[in-house]
């Protein structure tokens, strides 16, 4: 019988911190959520060191091996570690690379349909870099300048570690995108950057107001696109070669994502990147001969069988309410913890969104009229994508957060929906074609580490959309053309030729490039905005409040909501440089004595 190796997670996330990481010790980083439904729980000083700076959260990487039968059939995975007797030798290849500067300016989701077509250089960033040529040797140039990419990095054996991807390129202080390390049986450690921006003045400045005039050199301008700007979020490939029995063998590469901070860890959106990546799946992707999609994966392919595209509906299959509909129900309801949608609120109540019943919901005679009168509030994701003519936002349905087409007047798209394979399960369950299995809150997830879970343990702490741009990856992470097959990145698939940036390749940084220029810009102005419209004034829209809060409940005074962007004294944390240079001030939002507060924050409690 053969055998395959893997890599998992197939996608890891990593997140900066600028806390101190000395040899040997983990007390600046911790490692990130590897079982599915756990949060992020750094053990120790929590998320913060003593001296009130962020610890990192590290993505570990493990290598399974799998039996293929004579059918090609892929069988359950069994990882492989240097304490198994068998394994010698684990080595570790990773390449990290920040490519924001000498790329596209986001412009949403206009830049989705140029994987297809062409832009000219006149949309890049720093645009006056040999502008207007496009040769390959001009395009190498422009990579030398603005790239950050140190070239791969390499690590094996156990507790290794002290492998940099340095950064030496004066006059910025950024000197790092990261570290790799390993652990006692030799899984892959990745430690990401340190949360730094920085400008550049010696390169040209192409900023200009509404008046045609320059704008101040090196001020930040934009929430997405500035000239002269760096940070250290990166991504890039995985691999390992493994010897095993005295043969050496490659295993499949996977990725990892360096993203800022997750500040509500304990909180899920209510679109997780797993939760995309299974409607790419259900929706676009074959399902391989694989022992997963006969197991833990079953839902998954059973769903791929059902699913009408042209109508965006099941026929046949039925939905898990435990599974697949109270999680969506709860997260959109925990929104709410981290976003007071009404303008000049001050809430007392942390309790004052009336829960539901999800035992009326989804447990054994459930409630039909309460079903279909929830699922009356939610947005259809057919009306942002085929909108009816003349159609506008839906500022009375759920969620209450902007959506990828915020930037076209007044197009639905203005504010987001659940994806379209979640709609369908919804759809289902409100007519009563659903599993009524709803007892309790699930227990809490075995301790037991599987191939498949570590594959959504992280994605489903990573949000799923809006890509505007995104927080820890651009909408190009969520196009099926970018998988080779489910939840696996195509590493070297050139997914465009020829355009003002060359070849685009899927490589190191390719998933970062098109996010925010610096993510603190980006993290400071996509917070909750007022829109009035015709049956509310003054509602308020949140972004990714689950990620990067809006209003808080400081662990100080637990009764008295607050703005997360703020000073120690309360005022409103003003200008995106402010937020370059004290993001790290800013305090979580994590469970405490069964209820969630921020803790570590700039008030009393900091």
């Amino acid at each position: 019988m053969a055998k395959i190796y893997r890599i998992h997670p197939a996608i890891g996330i990593a997140r900066v911190g600028n806390a101190d990481r000395p040899q040997g010790s983990d007390s600046g980083w911790f490692i990130g959520p590897e079982l599915p439904g756990a949060p992020a729980t750094p053990a120790g000083s929590g998320f913060k060191d003593a001296s009130g700076r962020v610890r990192a959260q590290a993505a570990r990487f493990r290598v399974f091996e799998f039996d293929v039968d004579a059918n090609g059939k892929v069988g359950p995975g069994v990882e492989v570690h240097l304490d198994d007797g068998r394994t010698t030798k684990i080595e570790w290849t990773v390449e990290l690379a920040n490519r924001k500067a000498s790329f596209f300016n986001f412009d949403g989701q206009t830049g989705a349909a140029d994987l297809h077509g062409s832009r000219g250089p006149a949309d890049r960033r720093n645009k006056l870099i040999e502008d207007g040529l496009v040769t390959p040797m001009a395009l190498r140039a422009r990579s030398e300048r603005l790239d950050l990419a140190p070239g791969a990095r390499t690590v094996a054996g156990r507790h290794a570690g002290n492998v940099h991807f340095t950064v030496n390129r004066p006059p910025l202080s950024i000197d790092t995108l990261g570290e790799l390390r390993t652990d006692a049986r030799g899984a892959l450690v990745v430690i990401g950057g340190k949360g730094k921006s920085d400008k550049d003045g010696g390169l040209p400045w192409s900023h200009k107001g509404p008046d045609g005039r320059p704008l101040p050199v090196g001020v930040i301008q934009s929430y997405a696109n500035n000239d002269q700007w760096f940070d250290d979020v990166s991504d890039g490939p995985v691999k390992a070669k493994i010897t095993i029995d005295g043969t050496p063998h490659d295993a499949e590469a996977a990725w990892v994502l360096v993203g800022p901070p997750d500040f509500a860890p304990h909180l899920l959106n209510y679109r997780t990147m797993y939760d995309t990546l299974v409607d790419v799946i259900v929706r676009h992707l074959p399902i391989p001969n694989d022992a997963r999609f006969d197991g833990a994966l079953k839902y998954i392919a059973d769903m791929k069988v059902d699913w009408n595209e042209a109508t965006q509906r099941f026929t046949t299959f039925k939905p898990s309410f435990t599974r697949d509909i109270a999680p969506i129900l709860e997260t959109l309801l925990g929104v709410w913890r981290v976003f007071d949608p009404r303008l000049g609120s001050t809430q007392p109540d942390r309790n004052f969104h009336a829960r539901i019943d999800l035992a009326e919901l989804g447990g054994a005679g459930s409630n039909a009229a309460r079903r279909r009168d929830v699922f009356r509030r939610l947005r259809d994701p057919r009306s942002v994508t085929s909108p009816a003519p003349g159609a506008g936002p839906e500022f009375n349905k759920m969620p209450l957060t902007y959506g990828d087409f915020y930037n076209v007047g007044n197009h639905p798209g203005r504010l987001h929906t659940v994806a379209e394979v979640q709609y369908g399960m919804l759809h289902q369950w409100q007519k009563g074609d659903f599993i009524e299995d709803w007892t309790g809150s699930p227990a809490a997830p075995a301790a037991s580490i599987t191939a498949e879970g570590l594959d959504r343990a992280a994605l489903e702490n990573v949000v799923g959309g809006a890509f505007y741009p995104g927080i820890e990856a651009s909408w190009m992470l969520a196009r099926p053309e970018m998988f080779r097959s489910p939840f696996r990145i195509d590493l070297g698939k050139v997914v465009r030729r020829a355009t003002a940036v060359g070849d685009m390749g899927i490589g190191a940084g390719f998933f970062s490039q098109q996010m925010a220029l610096p993510w603190q810009a980006d993290f400071l102005a996509c917070a909750r905005d007022r829109r009035d419209d015709s049956s509310v004034t003054g509602r308020l829209i949140a972004w990714w409040p689950v990620q990067r809060p809006d209003d808080v409940f400081p662990d100080f005074a637990p009764r008295a909501r607050k703005e997360w962007a703020r000073t120690a004294d309360d005022a409103r944390l003003g200008g995106y440089e402010a937020m370059v240079e004290r993001w790290w001030t800013l305090g979580f939002v994590v469970s405490k004595d069964g209820d969630l507060f921020e803790t570590g924050g700039p008030g009393p409690a900091a």
